[in-house]
């Protein structure tokens, strides 16, 4: 996914990518519905993108000035209309079968377009886009109590707004899953609001407290499994995702947290083909993630079977090449709008 960005001059951190690369790959992996335990395993992808997507925001804007107005343009542009276009696309594409044989139906009803290019439910796979453009609305104000607050205190006010959501949460009970999805937003803002955060305290830390930090989100998690069974047995996150609570939160922070440390210092990979490899995944992630989406319907209505690991080398390699020609064949500003971003 498109990193935060406040200024355009900030240089790579393959760092970044390796971390941006290891969410998109995850993601990617667990629509190929895996395991339970292995689902479970990289049930931290989309936190990680968000951690990842406040430490280069907070990097991005240095000590300058930030605009609000052109930072939400920017965000706009990175995020909503490369969205746009694809699912112009996608939706588009889906009449060719038709044109060759009238007995068909068009498979996605109305709504479902709609609600897509709202960013609410549609074909589901890009509600994390819609929580990335609203985080971007107060990214700068974070930013602002960034600045001006103890790192202490800024981790006092992420952990206000978590609350605020569990608070919701239990006072609306049962009918806030209810809520239509636009409701819902405060449910998911909040949670990974505090996420990104977060990533803003992480961008500057060593490596000692990256892994301090992910030492206490383990703990947290464990204690919330004792807690809620009597022992230590694991409790499963995925049915805490939505909306994301302390369950799902630790969970991922913990291993979020620990990637970030394990990579903390790395300054270029080996061979450099694979560094290659990564920075191309990292740079280009929206896209990447757009076009999963593509290969996956693919894969539904081609039957695809086969042993997992080989659909999920498919999956990759047939999103990369999907990607590879979009950004030959799309006219150079358009292009510019689905990857090289930082």
């Amino acid at each position: 996914m498109p990193a935060e960005s406040a200024t355009p001059s900030r240089p790579r951190e393959i760092r970044f990518d390796l971390l941006k690369a290891i969410a998109i790959l995850s993601v990617m992996f667990a629509h190929l519905n895996p395991s339970p335990w292995l689902l479970q395993v990289r049930n931290f992808d989309v936190p990680l993108f968000v951690l990842v997507s406040g430490s280069l925001f907070v990097l991005s804007a240095g000590t300058a000035p930030l605009r609000w107005g052109t930072y939400l343009w920017a965000r706009v542009r990175r995020l909503l209309l490369p969205t746009w276009i694809f699912l112009v696309f996608f939706f588009g594409i889906a009449f060719v079968p038709l044109l060759f044989n009238d007995q068909l139906r068009y498979p996605f009803p109305a709504e479902i377009v709609r609600e897509s290019f709202l960013l609410v439910q549609g074909i589901n796979y890009i509600w994390i886009l819609r929580v990335l453009l609203i985080i971007a609305v107060f990214a700068p104000l974070l930013l602002t109590a960034y600045r001006r607050l103890s790192p202490v205190l800024f981790a006092v006010l992420l952990a206000i707004f978590y609350l605020a959501q569990q608070a919701l949460v239990t006072v609306l009970g049962e009918r806030a899953l209810a809520l239509d999805p636009v409701s819902q937003y405060a449910f998911y803002v909040l949670p990974y609001l505090a996420v990104f955060g977060c990533g803003m305290l992480a961008a500057k830390a060593d490596s000692f407290t990256l892994w301090m930090a992910g030492g206490v989100s383990a703990v947290a998690y464990f204690c919330l499994c004792f807690l809620q069974t009597g022992s230590l047995a694991f409790v499963f996150t995925q049915p805490h995702k939505y909306p994301p609570d302390l369950f799902y939160l630790t969970y991922a922070l913990a291993l979020s947290f620990g990637l970030c440390a394990l990579f903390r210092n790395v300054r270029s990979i080996r061979p450099a083909w694979l560094h290659d490899a990564v920075e191309y995944l990292g740079k280009h992630s929206l896209a990447l993630f757009l076009w999963h989406i593509v290969v996956l319907f693919a894969f539904f209505h081609l039957r695809v079977q086969g042993p997992f690991a080989l659909r999920y080398l498919l999956l990759i390699v047939a999103s990369v090449l999907l990607t590879m020609v979009q950004q030959w064949v799309l006219p150079k500003r358009v292009k510019s709008f689905f990857g090289g971003e930082k």
